[in-house]
């Protein structure tokens, strides 16, 4: 079945960054959001951000009977993202590499949990696409099945095209819901990364809106993403992500 769209991973087009990894096209393409687009530009055809967290204060614990607002963006204790920037590392081509946190709704200590355990699964993928080896363990140790899966897939397409990956991809969750063992996190990531080839050259793209619609389950009392999927369409109708 012919890829859905490109995928830019990373800055390397890989037909929806996973296709053109010459990873198998699948019906719901796990995409490691823009950023996996450009890993599949970056791997070849299919084989088969951002804005400063708000300073807003976190809601009370209150409860009210009356139905409450729209949610809105609050603290998460991640700083602003030109603090969080100035910790990550930089790359062989000095560039500043990493998972940021910009805008997001969290409501409950359970919510927070979540970004957390969201946050740490995007870290894991970046650093090991910063570094590919093979002896890395990939995201095997914040997610499982599908998502590990499709994620090693990636990682081994960067290592056969050599390929490293720089940058920033921030996320942006506009909504987390929790129901017993069970989250979902909508996410409207900002992926500016790009991906570098082993002589230095690279493909230059614009940042783009990376769409994200992850499922995570507790197990063993820690989150883990099972299963990550695009979701694009939805931060583009709610223009999302910017």
């Amino acid at each position: 079945m012919p890829c859905p769209t490109v995928l830019v991973v990373l800055g390397v087009p890989i037909v929806s960054f996973w296709c053109a990894v010459s990873v198998p096209c699948r019906s719901r393409v796990l995409r490691v959001g823009a950023l996996w687009c450009c890993l599949g530009a970056a791997l070849a055809a299919c084989g088969g951000s951002g804005s400063e967290g708000s300073g807003e204060p976190a809601p009370s614990e209150s409860r009210s009977v009356v139905s409450s607002p729209t949610p809105t963006p609050t603290s998460t204790g991640y700083g602003s993202v030109e603090e969080q920037t100035a910790e990550l590392p930089r790359s062989a081509e000095g560039i500043r590499t990493g998972v940021l946190v910009g805008r997001a709704v969290v409501r409950t200590p359970q919510e927070q949990e979540v970004l957390e355990a969201w946050r740490r699964y995007w870290q894991v993928l970046v650093e090991s696409l910063m570094e590919p080896s093979t002896a890395s363990a990939g995201t095997s140790e914040v997610a499982s099945g599908e998502a590990a899966r499709y994620d090693s897939d990636v990682i081994k397409a960067f290592l056969a095209k050599k390929v490293h990956l720089t940058g920033t991809f921030m996320l942006n969750p506009v909504n987390i819901t929790v129901s017993g063992n069970t989250a979902i996190v909508i996410d409207c990531a900002l992926d500016r990364t790009v991906n570098y080839k082993s002589d230095g050259t690279h493909q230059n793209r614009l940042p783009e809106q990376d769409g994200q619609k992850g499922t995570l389950k507790k197990i063993q009392d820690t989150w883990t993403v099972v299963v990550n999927e695009e979701n694009k369409k939805y931060c583009e109708e709610q223009g999302g992500g910017s």
